[in-house]
């Protein structure tokens, strides 16, 4: 059995975690328990298997129940022995957020992995809803994730880019896709005007961080600054991402790869580098 306490970040660092966590145990053919996870996750996506032992909860008071399966870990070492003679697996708990993670396993077990973490149908009929409202048509959507805020100081602003920096990626895009919508996802007002002055199609999300996270897996392709968030809902939509990393690039069509394909060993997505 192997177990996971930690519920550390944001909403794509824990679903980052948790997948690395269960592809593990799919590949071990372990028991998987996680009783560590916030509400808002066990709410919107499945975290269910008929062929897998996985169990996952909310603990409203989880450093008990870390403080109680290290208590456990430690018995259980003591008597190592005598569970190897009665052929017990040992339990293995980990307590950081990322340590144990193979990211190929992510590749390897994907089918199973989508499956297993994929939105609940509320919440896929409701972002279905979403961009119906949007009248897309025949046009390629792109959904841009357009995170600024945070960016502005962390790693001192290495993947920070400013509004004209994001009008000028798209329309590099554009160039190349044609007639395309672009739907923008974000945590931080945006003027819609500003992006339609410059000739581009636009659309906001508005929605949730679920909601945002569903509706841009939905989308044809998937850019924005490196994020575990983008990286998400390219993996479980099967999608396309370009992570913008470089400043005084102008980023084209072939810039985008596949993020469920990117595990088989560069592990592009896999760390905000």
């Amino acid at each position: 059995m192997i177990v996971l306490l930690n519920k550390s970040g944001q909403l794509g660092n824990r679903l980052r975690s948790l997948s690395a966590f269960v592809a593990l145990g799919i590949e071990n053919k372990e028991k998987m328990v996680c009783p560590v996870v916030e509400p808002e996750i066990l709410d919107y996506f499945v975290l269910k298997s008929d062929k897998y032992d996985l169990k996952m909860y909310y603990s409203s008071n989880w450093l008990f129940v870390s403080e109680c399966f290290e208590k456990a870990k430690k018995v259980i070492g003591k008597k190592e022995k005598q569970l190897h003679k009665k052929k017990t697996k040992r339990m293995k708990v980990f307590t950081d957020w990322l340590s144990f993670a193979e990211p190929y396993l992510l590749y390897k077990h994907y089918d199973e992995i989508r499956n297993i973490f994929a939105f609940k149908q509320e919440v896929i009929s409701k972002c279905q809803d979403l961009m119906d409202n949007f009248e897309i048509g025949d046009r390629v959507t792109v959904a841009v994730h357009y995170r600024r805020g945070d960016y502005k100081v962390w790693r001192n602003g290495q993947y920070y880019f400013s509004e004209n920096e994001f009008i000028m990626q798209m329309n590099s895009i554009k160039n190349q896709l044609g007639d395309v919508l672009f739907l923008i996802a974000s945590n931080e007002k945006v003027t819609k005007e500003i992006f339609v002055n410059n000739g581009l199609a636009v659309k906001l999300i508005c929605g949730t961080a679920i909601e945002d996270l569903c509706c841009m897996s939905m989308c044809d392709y998937i850019m924005g600054p490196p994020s575990t968030f983008s990286a998400w809902a390219g993996y479980i939509g099967n999608k396309k991402l370009l992570w913008m990393k470089e400043h005084n690039k102008s980023y084209t069509i072939e810039d985008f790869r596949n993020v469920p394909d990117s595990f088989k060993g560069t592990y592009e997505f896999w760390n905000l580098e």
